[in-house]
């Protein structure tokens, strides 16, 4: 009797694990938002394209580790969230720009829109609340978004770094693609979008050290010491990249995320010297030391690129790291202040003009209690 009850109970466990398994598998075939991985014969043209395809996978230019086995193990209490309310200024319209002009906006985390060459280039924009797969957990957002997504104006270009959720949200881009005209991703990002229903015309694929050229405006694809990936395994069958923008006025570089390399160098070379570095700087930790800059890093890779002026993005966004949420910021001013480069912190929602970016260096975290 007994051993008929156990058989019993073990059948219903069984048969709920199999229902589970069944359950976790239709969900990876059929939700949205997990995107879409490249067919053998993509990945064949990639490895034509580029010298960072190869075995089945892309590749960073320099060393590369994802995690490394630190002794700073310590648990020391941080903020990762403030305990106020960030300040942020809600846009109701963008300015009047003219084809010499070229402004910034940031909206928290890495989420930026540019206003350069008489158009508006949107960067990385992730308007949800969570950054995650399922768009009700995960990543929670520390501060409101400027913008909603049915506010968003006509996107002239709209520039893609790689997929992680914090960078490539499936709703966002479901929200807003009718109001954009062109994409610009690193190879194998389109088959997320095509899933999503984004008319495959719209989208300029592009591998490193690739060039498009829109309405006037060149935007090249950059290296980095990142990964990619949606789901926890299967990494890096697409590529990361940053974006050097430029037009007979005027030249931006945004890093995506990356780790510190030799490549900036290079990029300056290429390129020439940016007026204007939009620079990852922040979710850096000692156990992945690779994959993100340190402020220091943010610093370095700055004066490499023998810039003016950077604005520290990927912060004050989505807590993916164990530092408190305003040290990115409030560390690369203090080491700013002893080099050439000077810093821009504009506040979540402010617009600023190149030719008056020396107004928007004020410190505003150190007001948020």
């Amino acid at each position: 009797m007994r051993k008929n009850r156990i058989k019993k109970v073990l059948g219903i466990l069984l048969a709920l694990a199999a229902i589970l398994v069944l359950a976790a598998g239709l969900f990876l075939i059929f939700w949205p938002a997990l995107g879409k991985n490249p067919s053998r014969e993509q990945q064949a043209e990639y490895g034509e394209r580029t010298d960072a395809f190869y075995d089945g996978a892309f590749h960073t230019p320099e060393y590369f580790q994802l995690i490394v086995e630190t002794e700073d193990k310590t648990e020391e209490k941080t903020e990762q969230t403030p305990e106020g309310a960030i300040p942020v200024n809600k846009i109701t319209e963008l300015p009047e720009v003219g084809i010499q002009d070229l402004t910034f906006t940031w909206f928290g985390h890495s989420t930026s829109l540019l206003q350069m060459h008489g158009m508006t280039v949107f960067i990385d924009p992730v308007l949800s609340e969570y950054s995650s797969p399922v768009g009700v957990a995960g990543a929670r957002r520390m501060a409101e978004v400027p913008m909603t997504a049915e506010n968003v104006p006509e996107i002239d270009i709209l520039l893609i770094s790689h997929d992680h959720y914090d960078h490539l949200d499936y709703q966002t881009i479901k929200d807003i693609d009718a109001k954009v005209k062109n994409y610009c991703v690193p190879l194998g990002v389109e088959n997320h979008l095509e899933r999503w229903g984004v008319n495959l015309e719209k989208i300029h694929t592009m591998a490193w050290w690739e060039d498009t050229e829109i309405g006037g405006l060149t935007i090249s694809s950059t290296p980095g010491q990142h990964y990619s990936g949606r789901l926890p395994w299967g990494n890096n069958r697409t590529l990361w990249s940053g974006y050097f923008l430029q037009d007979e006025y005027h030249k931006v570089y945004y890093t995506g995320d990356t780790g510190y390399g030799e490549f900036f160098k290079e990029i300056r070379e290429r390129y020439g010297e940016p007026e204007l570095v939009l620079s990852e700087d922040g979710q850096y930790d000692p156990e992945w030391p690779y994959c993100h800059m340190s402020p220091r890093e943010v610093l370095q890779a700055a004066e490499d690129m023998g810039t003016e002026w950077v604005i520290p993005i990927h912060w004050a966004g989505f807590v993916l790291s164990r530092h408190a949420w305003d040290e990115p910021a409030e560390q690369l001013t203090t080491l700013a202040a002893s080099s050439d480069v000077s810093v821009s912190t504009p506040k979540i929602g402010e617009t600023i003009r190149l030719d008056r970016i020396e107004q928007y260096q004020e410190k505003w975290w150190r007001e948020v209690q």
